[in-house]
């Protein structure tokens, strides 16, 4: 079998009759290489199966080819981003968006402050920032680009941003609840103070303020989100919180949890107090992050499209690298309303009034029987 030959840039000039800087120029999107030149360069280049060496174009970008994307949990919480199916699925579709462009992505676990000075990056990729991020911090240090996937909170850092609409969403969760029967709904939140939370809970507000509704708010507020946690710690958090929640004399009969965890937690607290759901009370999550569609019964919620959102971020990264857009407008990715068991009272309700009829119907059928007789 003979080995196929490697085609270099000055094999391409050789074909296209052309210098190896007008090969370059063509193939690179540089000036002074007219239209027609750049398409037969172009043309000579793929018929000869000619591919750009990255080694060479980083020593002639002083780029490194190495980008990173990190997961930011709440400051000093502590848990393998592998633990989220949403955080797995927006890190595949970024790795592959990335590779599509010629970078090397590295995965960073939260909360390794010190590996950013080690890191020779070209850019990063932050997903959920907290206030006072580190990989944030480190790359303005550096003057480097900054994608980040949700808003740093208190905005005080420049980033290039990829986010959800949350208003749409959060607005699409709760009005499905009410036309499910919802008399009253009330959301359950951790109080990290993240970009998406502060969305949605505005977005709650303003919700309230359409229907002449006061709001019902239960936070996690008095937790200390800057001590060190794992994630059987934050599960245990979530439980107290929900307990505490359903204890209150004014709780309403459907939950929108802010997070996923919380959502499992109020379940499984209604279970412990012979609570049925959704007949006594509705309870829906904002994403998918591995559990809700297992969950008993299952949880509706909203899809927040990861994967769209890990290739639009490392597109964007990759745009900023390469110097072919500056200062970029936000990209928005939509929601998508998933509605299960959990939210299904309506449903619940016109099968057991079918049920009743059914039963009434047979009734009144036996009794004609037995008049007849």
């Amino acid at each position: 079998m003979t080995e196929r030959r490697h085609v270099g840039i000055r094999d391409v000039a050789r074909a296209a009759g052309v210098s190896i800087t007008t090969v370059s120029h063509a193939l690179n999107e540089k000036g002074g290489v007219s239209d027609g030149t750049r398409r037969r360069v172009r043309a000579v280049a793929e018929e000869l199966g000619y591919r750009p060496d990255p080694r060479g174009r980083q020593l002639a970008s002083g780029r490194t080819g190495l980008i990173a994307l990190t997961v930011s949990l709440p400051d000093g919480v502590h848990a393998p981003v592998e633990e989220f199916a949403h955080n797995a699925n927006l890190i595949d579709s970024a790795t592959t968006a990335a590779i599509a462009r010629g970078l090397a992505l590295v995965i960073v676990p939260a909360g390794e402050a010190t590996i950013w000075e080690r890191l020779p990056l070209d850019g990063v990729i932050v997903v959920d920032p907290v206030p006072d991020d580190a990989a944030v911090r480190e790359m303005q240090g550096r003057s480097a680009p900054i994608v980040t996937v949700g808003r740093v909170p208190g905005g005080s850092a420049r980033t290039t941003v990829v986010d959800n609409d949350y208003v749409s969403g959060t607005t699409a969760m709760l009005d499905h609840l009410v036309a499910a029967g919802a008399r009253r709904v009330g959301v359950l939140a951790a109080g990290t103070g993240e970009s998406y939370e502060s969305d949605s809970l505005a977005a709650y507000r303003s919700w309230c303020a359409t229907r002449d509704t006061e709001p019902w708010v239960c936070t996690a507020g008095d937790v200390d989100w800057s001590s060190p946690r794992t994630w059987d710690e934050i599960g245990s958090i979530a439980r107290s919180v929900a307990a505490a929640c359903l204890d209150r004399a004014d709780v309403p009969d459907a939950l929108y949890c802010f997070a996923e965890v919380f959502a499992a937690a109020v379940l499984a607290e209604c279970v412990e107090r012979g609570l049925s759901v959704p007949t006594d009370i509705m309870v829906a999550s904002m994403s998918d992050r591995g559990m809700t569609a297992k969950a008993v019964p299952p949880l509706s919620t909203l899809d927040l499209h990861p994967r769209e959102l890990g290739a639009a971020a490392a597109e964007l990264l990759a745009d900023l690298v390469e110097g072919t857009i500056v200062d970029p407008p936000p990209v928005t990715v939509p929601t998508t309303l998933v509605t299960r068991a959990s939210t299904a009272r309506a449903q619940e309700g016109a099968s057991t009034a079918r049920a009743q009829e059914g039963a009434s119907t047979a009734r009144a059928q036996e009794g004609a029987s037995t008049a007849r007789a």
